[in-house]
């Protein structure tokens, strides 16, 4: 084993906080440095060459193991798992021709100062400050650790009596069989005349759990005795999604499929060139929850969670791929140190395995991010709601088991949305990553509650994320289902359960059994038992069904795109599933063993009365109320969720969270253009009123149904009947309140809203495991979640110019006016208000009128059509004061706000959150909207003017009754976000953007160009001839689509080019005119962003020499952006005139950031800056290592040679050193660069990424994107 430490010492802002805590926690001087070892297992020793190249990679040297005086601990990898980054930096060893690498991880080292003593470093109460025990492992001597070695496992032996047996695995394996199926399996093993293997069971109970086949929402009800003639999937599916024109499929898949446009779709034919192509396409839609992961292990919980419902995406039909995302968190009480609320107080405590609200809303959003960022997906709407309430001594409601929500939408060709049959003989392949021991028995895990009995089963069902695996076979699956003639017959994704639930579920919809080879299946650990090969939930993973005849075709796309695949059996007509190697059998089943039916399960309940309490709010100050409901998390700004995901990837994104030129997080729904045309498109929404579910189960279903579609009637939809919704059901299903109003939601939103609305849900997921119980001063505790319906809304978009934003334009000679559809009622029960003052309001919102809310729709999408409406936004959360003040954040400007003396209760007035809208017009076409309302009979007024003074002044008629600077009520809605951004981020990065929020002078994002639009006719005349610029990939890579459609429409033709086309002589870089370095995460980012990928060209001596040459030919130009520019920055040893350029490092704020920043042009010698100097443009940044790092002496060598191309600017147009202008730390503002000459060109932003003035927050008179001057110019200077 080979030990090298890095050559830094790692001070990040997660290690102060560490230190921090525990010497707070101690109440000692709790001193330590922390740096990175690698632990090295070879075949064979390195030659010295080899080694010096192992110690370049990873910039590290020998660590000394001898130390035995040092005090020290090392934080590792749970033993028995290959962590993500370890398999893909023996990648990159490999890549670098590092061949006798066997396996590589990382490990944290903490060195403590001699002021503590041993005794305290392995205390556990010290120690485990500083590691995750779902995740990591701790050790006390560099020596003890040994990656390649498992932890022991305990055996089961096996008891010969029948059913103590399957009773013994049953507890023992964490099955959650109930008595019926012990019954069934007991006949049915009695009839085979022998007991089941471990294997057997450990498979039958994954493929049969509550997570995987959804038995209480199929089950029969009776209710005060009455047997009831529909089960709740039966009114789920009353909605009839099999008669609607736009469900092309539902309940029969993976994901729903709806209806879209012919798209003029970009794609990478078979001889590797990008092409459009007129195609007949449908979206793709599913939204998955991934709870009980994220509870014990918040990071991977998530990331997988968002992973797995990515899969479920590309695995519809015979391949999809997924287009863009939603994210959300339901967590109990946040009590965030030095900022804990009035509401919090008596919060109630966790259990010792699970992780606290706060870890979760840091972890958790972290991972869903990061794997969305790796995977390449834009995630774009989003919730967050934090709930707490005491039913009775020891037992609460809340999200101690949180609710993690991961959805998107995705796009499938029509050729493709159908699978085949698979037929006796085909072939079964596994594509992705290897089997290791993670999430063995999650599907089980998940359907049960959770209590201090299953720490070891919980411990057992942590995941481990591999993205950029996930993009590997993303890009294979993308080849496959583009080829004339799509290879794949059927696919489905590996998730709950593994193989032992996909493959069966693969063969089992064809009528057909299998044979499987377990010996074939890839493995990271060669200690895993077939139990545990077979069950384990390992990600990135699909099976899939090919013909024998297609394997050598399919063989070849997996290598272009380095992506490991393994056939492990195939199907036959025999209906019988077969485990087996060569010595031994593990599974030898009748497939209708599986998933032959179980009996009728019944569920009996009766009935509850919901009993309404009215509340006075009259007594308390506005003022007070205002502040609290504005830090509500479910109210308050969203901020730190956002910055951190990339949601411009792909390039097809519209409207993100973020609205208008000052970027607030205020968006009803998130919209993508259909393809690059930029005329149709897709939208989505979500609509969540959990905290009225306290109270009143069934109005927070039905209102949330309708304030998803309210959020997403922004959009231009034009008929009702375009939206599909997505159900996502949580319970506890523990009480007989809670089954009967599960019961009674799903009837309501089906039978009195969706049926009578038109609106169907083709798709949804059930968790009805949502307790926690655990022990705690001799007293059980019990915190459960209320009955939770999270709706998604999809549909299509008919023109991307009508979008209208939730931002009020500065414009004195408009109306605001308000659209009540409450029937005029201020209930306040589950509102922001009665949580932040704690109040016993249980008189709660309902849907009053379905036939007034569907002609408002309808009234609504109306005016949009016709240009009548500059902004909208619903009523939600904090009210009516809530939807105005953020309408004045987005528009930055202030508003005079008038409600009638006549009020008795203010605060129920403004807080109430009925159903609603607030909307702006023109006064030229006041009388014609407030008409067209007044028409269908639904209520409108003028509620609020914009006003000249930056403030909010709310006046009973004439009389004022508050004023509040606009600056002050930003700050405040900002103050939690910014509260967790100090505990998550740099606390210094933090502050600089706290103190811009809401600053009156802020200018925003603007376009000032000092250019003209180049001449279409140009573009047309030279487009008869178009030289190949080679869009340059390797494994991570995800921005290539949008890079081709830059360079496309200006004239080239694009040609997909990975690093193993090159090696293989497939494609050559002598034959391209241009060659671009695409952004993505090469590697994972993995030994430094774009090293992995620039130390594979480094050291292959065949792209050594191509790159080479092609770098010292001045005729040719080459471009990198993000990661690519961190790839090229890597390179300076084969680039001439590149001697000053900096390295790109990790940004100032210790985040990945996302945003659209300002940038300023320079006058340089870049091709593609050409004629565009002193122009100052908004553009797309979204990395996490973007610091240009460099001397003065060398930035100066830079300038004066105009090598420097772009620089960040602040609010003056200055260059800009402040966060969150300049949002890296970039030295002098430095974005971008060329070489000496001028034909090589690298920066972090991306231009492509705003190809089109749609795309672009702003209003404007543009025409054109400023930005696609600079891939005009590249093809101009080739003219």
């Amino acid at each position: 084993m080979l030990i090298l430490r890095e050559n830094t010492v790692s001070n990040t802002q997660l290690n102060r906080k560490i230190q921090k805590k525990v010497s707070e926690y101690h109440n000692i001087n709790c001193e330590f440095s922390m740096f990175y070892a690698y632990y090295l297992d070879l075949k064979l020793d390195f030659t010295d060459q080899e080694f010096q190249i192992s110690k370049n990679l990873l910039l590290a040297d020998n660590l000394d193991v001898t130390n035995h005086n040092a005090k020290y601990f090392i934080v590792t990898p749970r033993i028995g798992v290959e962590s993500a980054w370890g398999s893909k930096a023996r990648d990159i060893f490999y890549a670098s021709g590092l061949n006798k690498l066997k396996s590589i991880e990382k490990v944290k080292v903490f060195l403590f100062s001699d002021q503590i003593d041993l005794k305290t470093i392995k205390d556990p109460a010290f120690y485990s400050q500083f590691f995750d025990k779902m995740t990591e492992t701790i050790f006390f001597d560099y020596e003890d650790y040994n990656f390649t070695q498992s932890e022991s496992r305990e055996t089961l032996y096996e008891v010969k009596e029948l059913e103590s047996y399957i009773q013994t695995c049953n507890e023992k394996l964490g099955l959650a069989l109930s008595s019926n199926e012990i019954s069934y399996l007991i006949s049915n093993y009695q009839d085979l005349n022998r007991n089941p293997t471990d294997v057997e069971l450990m498979m039958f109970a994954q493929v049969n759990s509550e997570h995987c086949r959804h038995k209480i929402f199929n089950s029969s009800w009776v209710i005060d005795g009455d047997k009831k003639n529909k089960t709740l999937f039966q009114y789920i599916k009353s909605t009839e999604p099999e008669k609607s024109s736009n469900v092309i499929k539902a309940y029969s898949d993976n994901s729903a499929v709806i209806s879209s446009f012919k798209t003029n779709k970009l794609s990478i034919n078979s001889d590797n060139n990008y092409v459009y192509k007129d195609t007949d396409t449908h979206s793709v839609i599913k939204v998955e929850t991934h709870n009980h992961p994220t509870a014990i292990s918040p990071f991977s919980g998530a990331a997988t969670g968002s992973g797995g419902e990515i899969r479920d995406e590309a695995a519809t039909g015979r391949g999809s791929k997924t287009k863009a995302g939603l994210c959300g968190f339901n967590v109990s009480n946040l009590n965030i140190p030095g900022f804990t609320q009035s509401w919090e107080d008596n919060s109630v405590s966790y259990p010792d395995r699970i992780a606290t609200a706060l870890e979760i809303m840091i972890d958790g959003p972290l991972g869903a991010s990061s794997y969305n960022n790796e995977f390449g997906r834009p995630c774009l709407v989003g919730y967050f709601r934090t709930f707490e309430q005491e039913i009775s001594a020891n037992n609460f409601y809340g999200y101690h088991k949180p609710i993690m929500i991961a959805g998107g939408f995705g796009s499938i060709d029509n050729k493709n949305y159908k699978k085949l049959n698979i037929k006796n003989s085909d072939l079964i392949v596994v594509l992705g990553g290897p089997s290791m021991l993670v999430g063995l028995g999650g599907g089980a895990a998940s359907s049960k509650h959770s209590s201090s009995k299953n720490e070891d089963l919980d411990f057992a069902s942590v995941q481990r994320e591999n993205p950029e695996m996930e993009r590997r076979c993303q890009e294979v699956i993308d080849r496959c289902s583009n080829l004339l003639k799509n290879i794949i017959i059927s696919i489905h994704d590996v998730g709950a359960g593994g193989l032992s639930n996909a493959v069966p579920e693969l063969v089992n919809d064809c009528k057909k059994g299998a044979i499987i080879d377990i010996s074939k299946i890839p493995l990271a650990d060669k200690s895993l038992t077939p139990l545990e090969i077979w069950c384990n939930e390992s990600q990135e993973r699909y099976v899939l069904s090919i013909k024998d005849t297609d394997i050598d075709d399919f063989q070849a796309i997996c290598e272009r795109e380095n992506c490991p695949f393994s056939v492990i059996g195939c199907a036959t007509d025999n209906q019988k599933f077969i485990l087996k190697d060569d010595s031994q059998c593990y599974i030898d089943l009748p497939m209708k063993l599986l998933f032959g039916e179980k009996g009728e399960q019944q569920i009996s309940v009766n009935s509850s009365i919901i009993e309404e309490n009215s509340f006075d709010y009259s007594g308390f100050e506005f003022a007070d109320s205002l502040n609290k409901v504005l830090s509500l998390p479910a109210v308050a700004s969203k901020q730190f969720l956002i910055t951190i995901g990339d949601r411009s990837v792909g390039g097809l994104t519209v409207q993100d969270q973020f609205i208008g030129p000052w970027q607030v997080p205020v968006a009803d729904c998130g919209i993508t253009s259909n393809d690059f045309s930029f005329n149709t498109g897709e939208a989505m929404a979500v609509g969540e009123k959990s905290s009225i579910a306290a109270h009143d189960p069934v109005s927070s279903g039905e209102m949330a149904v309708c304030e998803a579609i309210l959020n997403i009637c922004s959009a231009p939809i034009w008929d009702l009947s375009k939206i599909a919704l997505s159900a996502n059901w949580m319970s506890s299903f523990d009480s007989e309140f809670d089954k009967y109003s599960l019961y009674q939601t799903a009837e309501s939103i089906t039978s009195n809203i969706c049926n009578k609305l038109g609106v169907t849900i083709p798709v949804g997921k059930d968790s009805l495991s949502m307790k926690m119980s655990w022990s705690e001063n001799e007293k059980e505790i019990n915190v459960k979640s209320p009955n939770t319906l999270i709706i998604s809304a999809f549909s299509s978009v008919y023109n991307l110019k009508n979008i209208v934003k939730p931002m009020f334009v500065n414009d004195h000679d408009t109306s605001i006016i308000f659209i009540d559809l409450s029937g005029g009622n201020y209930r306040t029960g589950g509102s922001a208000l009665s949580q932040v003052l704690k109040t016993k309001d249980t008189e709660c919102p309902k849907v009053n009128n379905i036939s007034e809310f569907k002609n408002f729709f309808k009234a609504t999408q109306h005016l949009i059509k016709n240009n009548m409406i500059l902004s909208y936004h619903d009523k939600s959360d904090g009210g009516l004061i809530t939807t105005l003040l953020e309408c004045s954040f987005a528009g930055h400007v202030g508003i005079d706000i008038n409600f009638s003396k006549e009020l008795t209760d203010i605060n129920k007035y403004m807080f109430n959150e009925e159903l609603g809208v607030v909307i702006q017009v023109s006064n030229k076409k006041l009388k014609d909207v407030q008409k067209i309302y007044s028409d269908n009979k639904i209520e409108n007024h003028i509620i609020a003017k914009i006003n000249r003074d930056y403030e909010i002044n709310i006046f009973a008629e004439k009389d004022i009754f508050f004023t509040s600077s606009l600056e002050d009520l930003h700050k405040t809605w900002h103050k939690t976000s910014y509260e967790i951004q100090k505990i998550r981020d740099n606390v210094e990065s933090a502050e600089n953007e706290f103190n811009i929020i809401g600053n009156k002078d802020n200018k925003g994002l603007y376009i000032n160009k000092k250019f003209e639009d180049q001449e279409a006719a140009k573009v047309f005349s030279i487009s008869k001839t178009k030289p190949k610029i080679a869009v340059l990939r390797e494994q991570g890579v995800n921005g290539h689509y949008e890079m081709a459609n830059a360079f496309y429409e200006n004239g080239f033709n694009a040609v997909d080019v990975t690093m193993n086309s090159l090696i293989s002589k497939e494609n050559n870089l002598e034959e391209f005119q241009g060659a671009v370095f695409c952004g993505g995460f090469s590697y994972g980012d993995v030994l430094g962003a774009g090293r992995g990928w620039a130390n594979k060209i480094l050291h292959n001596n065949i792209l050594a020499n191509s790159f080479s040459n092609y770098f010292n030919n001045l005729d040719k130009f080459s471009l990198g952006v993000c990661n690519g520019c961190q790839t090229l920055s890597n390179l300076k040893s084969i680039i001439p005139g590149s001697e000053n350029w900096p390295s790109f490092l990790q940004n100032k704020s210790e985040r990945f950031e996302s945003r659209i920043v300002m940038v300023s042009i320079e006058k340089s010698n870049s091709i593609f800056f050409s004629g565009m100097s002193d122009s100052k443009l908004p553009i797309v940044i979204s990395h996490g290592e973007g610091r240009a790092d460099l001397s003065e002496k060398e930035y100066m060598n830079l300038y004066k040679n105009n090598q420097v191309c772009i620089s960040y600017i602040g609010n003056e147009g200055l260059v800009s050193d402040s966060y969150p202008f300049n949002p890296n730390g970039s030295f002098r503002g430095l974005a971008g660069i060329s070489s000496s000459t001028g034909n090589i060109t690298l920066m972090m932003p991306h231009p492509e990424r705003l190809i089109d003035i749609k795309q672009f927050p702003m209003s404007s008179n543009e025409i054109k994107s400023p930005w696609s001057k600079f891939f005009y110019n590249a093809r101009m200077h080739l003219k």
